[in-house]
């Protein structure tokens, strides 16, 4: 394993290699592409897969260059890049071969099928759910992370979402991963609209993080916690929308459990400055997330702590239109003078034992009249004032705290389904799938042509798969513009007639086609 970052090899263009190469290439590509077509059930597919597997570590053995060949005339895609996009979760130890054969491949970028940005294999590795793999690349080759192409646009987040909105990755991986690669928690995408830190990443989605997790998370890189989104939105806005938000909900299901509760405590205890942070152009502060909720007891219990922790918050604003808080924020008030109180007099009573002391020691050598006056008004007052500490105030206080949670008791109930929820502000972007159709290469094919024997002028330049560190490139790389005029989209067809045979892609067989390309399967 090393952590230096190699010079990247350039890939090849599939026209460049000798024509039985070529058949070579077209046919394992072909076949991976097809796989799902060709294989129309679960046990066909899972049969397929070790022959193809052999067949392609054979082929590879036999003549590596195949690692570094990229289809010219399907979006430059190599063979690693076809097996991740198209075999989903199976090919895996297909996938991990082809990565130790060559792991320049990972970081062969392309312009993305979105026309935005660029993207590269192992970005779709994230993207396609193999967090498994992502680690191990992370384990193995830990400098494809620290290249320009990771750095602005980080596979990890992609991870994150996998696990965030579709479940297929796990917390202890994600743990794991970050574990190996701690930069990755202070990288943000410099594509997305409203950048975030896999912090923040973690809490958007419907999965319910792990407290454990999220906390460590927080403790290894603080300045995420206090990142604030494009609206001025922070984490803490973020868990107490998320334990407030009605089951009925569209974005997002209910969260209000003790899991997200700890989450919010930690926020609260160890980031107190949050309390008070406002959107951006409207003021909503973290408890107006949990304002329309507080008939659920851990909502109560998150917006008493606020209250607590920031009393003013309720003055001057919406929140006294709320009846849990009009009515349990004097209470707190209450309870603050009365902490406040015992306060003062525990000082007090310290200040007062020291005087004493220090009047009895300065009697051993001077004669002072009002000594003993002064030891009998300080004993009367500190009577009184442990009295007021250990008693009646403790007294005063658990009637107030009694009031407080019978007012919870009283206001608290189910959510009501035709109750109106609003949300003060909440950002989010939206998850670029991967998801298109079809593909040029079987126009050519039923038209009978060779892939790879267009013109060779449009080589690789350097701009496609430059691997270039510097600052300048990383600002710029957002506008970067393909060398190419414009990129094949799958299913078009130069010739209008050809519509039809394009959209029914179940009709494809694996033996026209190789009939068509003059070449059989590979044995």
């Amino acid at each position: 394993m090393s952590n230096e970052r190699p010079e990247l090899s350039k890939p090849l263009l599939d026209s460049r290699l000798p024509l039985d190469l070529r058949r070579t290439f077209y046919a394992v590509f072909v076949e991976a592409y097809e796989l799902f077509n060709q294989n129309r059930t679960i046990d066909s597919v899972l049969a397929v897969v070790p022959v193809l597997h052999q067949r392609v570590t054979e082929a590879v053995t036999a003549h590596p260059v195949l690692a570094s060949t990229i289809f010219k005339d399907f979006f430059k895609w190599s063979l690693l890049e076809v097996f991740i996009e198209k075999t989903h979760f199976f090919c895996q130890d297909t996938i991990r071969f082809l990565i130790e054969t060559n792991p320049d491949a990972l970081l062969w970028a392309h312009r993305a099928d979105d026309g935005f940005g660029r993207t590269a294999p192992i970005n779709m590795l994230a993207e396609n759910g193999r967090s498994k793999l992502l680690l191990w690349v992370a384990e193995r080759y830990p400098w494809v992370l620290q290249h320009r192409q990771c750095r602005t646009m980080p596979p990890h987040l992609a991870m994150v979402r996998s696990y965030t909105d579709s479940g297929i990755c796990d917390a202890g991986t994600i743990r794991k991963f970050y574990e190996l690669y701690p930069q990755g928690l202070r990288e943000k995408s410099k594509l997305d609209s409203e950048p975030k830190y896999p912090l923040a990443a973690i809490l958007e989605g419907n999965a319910e993080p792990p407290a454990d997790l999220v906390i460590w998370m927080a403790e290894q890189y603080p300045k995420a916690i206090y990142h604030e989104w494009n609206t001025g939105y922070t984490v803490l806005h973020e868990v107490c929308y998320l334990m407030a938000n009605k089951q009925n909900h569209a974005r997002l299901p209910c969260m209000c459990t003790a899991n997200m509760a700890n989450i919010c405590r930690f926020l609260i205890a160890e980031h107190p400055c949050l309390i008070r942070k406002q959107v951006r152009g409207r003021g909503t502060l973290p408890i107006h997330m949990l304002a329309k909720s507080c008939n659920r007891p851990l909502v109560q219990e998150m917006a008493i702590l606020l209250m607590k922790a920031f009393p003013d918050c309720v003055n001057a604003s919406d929140l006294r239109s709320i009846p849990f808080i009009e009515q349990v924020h004097p209470l707190i008030i209450d309870e603050l003078e009365i902490d406040q109180e015992i306060l003062m007099l525990t000082q007090i009573l310290q200040s007062m034992e020291k005087a004493v002391l220090l009047m009895k020691d300065q009697s051993c050598f001077t004669s002072r009249p009002n000594s003993s006056l002064f030891n009998a008004a300080a004993e009367t007052f500190c009577s009184w004032a442990i009295l007021q500490v250990s008693v009646i105030l403790p007294t005063r206080k658990r009637q107030v705290t009694d009031r407080i949670a019978g007012l919870c008791r009283l206001i608290e109930g189910e959510d009501d389904p035709n109750e109106e929820w609003e949300v003060a502000v909440h950002g989010g972007d939206d998850t670029n799938m991967r998801n298109f159709e079809g593909s040029i290469f079987e126009y050519n094919i039923r038209e009978g042509i060779m892939p790879g024997t267009t013109d060779d002028k449009d080589d690789c330049s350097k701009d496609d798969f430059s691997d270039s560190d510097n600052e300048a490139s990383d600002n710029s790389y957002e506008g970067e513009e393909d060398s190419e005029a414009s990129e094949p989209q799958p299913g078009n067809a130069n010739n209008n007639n050809s519509t039809e045979q394009v959209e029914d892609r179940s009709a494809i067989d694996y033996f026209t086609i190789a009939d068509r390309l003059g070449f059989g399967r590979i044995e």
